[in-house]
């Protein structure tokens, strides 16, 4: 699959307080992470979210996200990272990050930044390069996101994350898969796992995954 058959796709959430508090640039609020582990034939999932509550400061997140990215035997992988690095680098003390140093491509490990393109050879936005490849993903939602932060339904914004940390994480695979006929079997093989992990979860994101790979035949 990968060097050391680890793929950790990450993706982050921000709040745009600049329509509400005067502020020019999206706030990041929250993070996730999804790794598929190829051991041995089986393949083992983990999804983890974090989401700050409005009182909370930032280096609880970066301390979360350096955590979710610390194994080194990992490939890591995301949409746009550079969007990815430019937000949280924005974050007060971002500078001693170990995960903002990995995703700014400082030091050895591998990274996989997943950018479609249009027509127009610009980048897509995730949402529009996920739908385009029939994967599912939240659509961006400014008022629902800052609305849900406000009044501490951080489970929603949780959800909202996980959704698109499996969607990351498929589309990446995808664009593996289609560069040969054994990484489409690969993938294919990768993806009854992923089902089956799916129907453990019992999630609002794990449902809306399993119907786009039914209706995909995976």
């Amino acid at each position: 699959m990968l060097p050391h058959h680890i793929l950790t796709a990450v993706t982050i959430l921000g709040v745009d307080l600049g329509h509400h508090l005067d502020r020019p640039l999206p706030t990041i609020i929250g993070a996730g992470a999804f790794t598929g582990r190829v051991d041995r034939g089986a393949v083992d999932f983990t999804l983890d979210t974090f989401v700050l509550a409005p009182t909370d400061t930032s280096s609880s997140l970066l301390s979360w996200l350096d955590l979710a990215l610390y194994d080194e035997h990992a490939t890591v992988t995301g949409y746009d990272l550079g969007k990815v690095t430019a937000a949280l680098a924005a974050l007060p003390d971002a500078g001693w990050s170990s995960a903002l140093r990995l995703l700014s491509r400082y030091g050895h490990r591998r990274l996989i930044d997943t950018v479609l393109r249009g027509p127009d050879h610009q980048a897509l936005e995730f949402v529009d390069a996920a739908l385009s490849a029939g994967i599912p993903c939240t659509v961006p939602d400014s008022d629902l996101t800052f609305n849900a932060w406000m009044t501490g339904r951080q489970a929603v914004l949780a959800d909202r994350l996980a959704t698109d940390a499996i969607a990351s994480w498929r589309l990446t695979m995808s664009l593996i898969a289609d560069r040969s006929s054994l990484g489409h079997r690969v993938n294919a093989a990768i993806e009854r796992h992923l089902i089956d992990w799916l129907h453990r979860q019992g999630t609002s994101a794990a449902a809306l995954h399993l119907d786009s790979l039914a209706r995909t035949g995976g």
